[in-house]
């Protein structure tokens, strides 16, 4: 039997990992569209952001244990289309797997702001690639805006201010992370962050963009 797992994040390494456990010894072939081997996500808000880890100290698995147990990485090439009824997948690049079984562990995107896409200085965190980029683009930069005052968000917010770079988080609910804390825990996080070189904007004050030089702004 052949497997084709789609998505090389840590959902779809998991899965891989647990059908090896299992017993499956048929072909095991794991997808994704980064180059990158798999590797832990939330340090790229923190550690990685900061500089204190590399993108090599997040792998999750050495190259070697996948020759060990006889995973195949298809990594770099994104799929493109599904063929349910062939059991047929298409790669960016053109290559076309076939499967017996087929696992999607894609995992989300970030939701990208209306025109804001071809604003120079504006960043979405999501890969290490996305983390480096943004990592350079902080170097003579002295505020950074942060839209989103969710886990991400202020994770990435709080590692900037570490950096020492002034930080304005702009949040459209009332409060930053209003269903997973509550009013009130909210309130104590940000009187926690009010303190020089941090802002926090939250409520619908703010409809749209306008760059000013080298970056973006709300109004």
């Amino acid at each position: 039997m052949t497997i084709v797992v789609v998505g090389a994040g840590l959902a779809g390494l998991r899965v891989a990992e647990e059908l090896r456990k299992a017993g499956f010894d048929g072909e095991l072939t794991l997808v994704g569209a980064e180059s990158t081997p798999p590797y832990d996500r939330p340090p790229l808000s923190k550690e990685v952001l900061r500089g204190t880890r590399s993108p090599a100290d997040i792998r999750l698995r050495e190259d070697a244990f996948f020759a060990d147990h006889d995973i195949t990485l298809r990594l770099g090439s994104a799929v493109t289309a599904v063929q349910p009824r062939h059991k047929r997948l298409t790669l960016a690049d053109g290559d076309v797997l076939d499967y017996e079984r087929l696992v999607i562990a894609t995992g989300l995107r970030p939701r990208g702001l209306p025109g804001t896409g071809a604003m120079p200085g504006v960043h979405t965190l999501r890969s290490v690639n996305d983390c480096l980029a943004l990592r350079q683009r902080l170097d003579g930069a002295r505020e950074v805006l942060v839209v989103g005052a969710g886990f991400v968000g202020c994770e990435v917010a709080a590692s900037l201010r570490d950096l020492g770079l002034g930080v304005h988080l702009v949040e459209p609910q009332s409060t930053p992370l209003p269903l997973r804390w509550g009013k009130r825990s909210a309130s104590w996080w940000l009187a926690g962050i009010g303190k020089p070189g941090w802002t926090c904007g939250a409520g619908p004050g703010w409809h749209g963009w306008s760059p000013p030089g080298d970056g973006c702004a709300p109004h």
